[in-house]
């Protein structure tokens, strides 16, 4: 989490709040997760399969969008200048 937030926060200004809050939501799906998975296996099963693949597919879409904006940015011209 430290690196991705590192990253997020090097965004360009018009698209940092939206990685930042990506990442945070990420991370937030995935404490929930690792939460849903404990009480399955540990806690006499107090949350379901159902709840760990709704919050999977939360991760899932949050890196999914994270993606396109990484991929939107390498085709600012820019983006494209700084990568050189």
């Amino acid at each position: 989490m430290r690196a991705a937030r590192s990253v997020a926060r090097l965004a360009p200004p018009d698209r940092r709040g939206e990685f930042v809050g990506l990442v945070e939501a990420a991370g937030n799906y995935l404490v929930q997760g690792r939460t849903a998975v404990r009480a399955m296996w540990f806690e006499s099963s107090r949350a379901n399969a159902e709840t760990f693949d709704d919050i999977s597919g939360l991760v899932l879409r949050c890196r999914d969008r994270l993606q396109a904006l990484l991929h939107d940015l390498d085709r600012t011209p820019s983006a494209l200048s700084h990568s050189r």
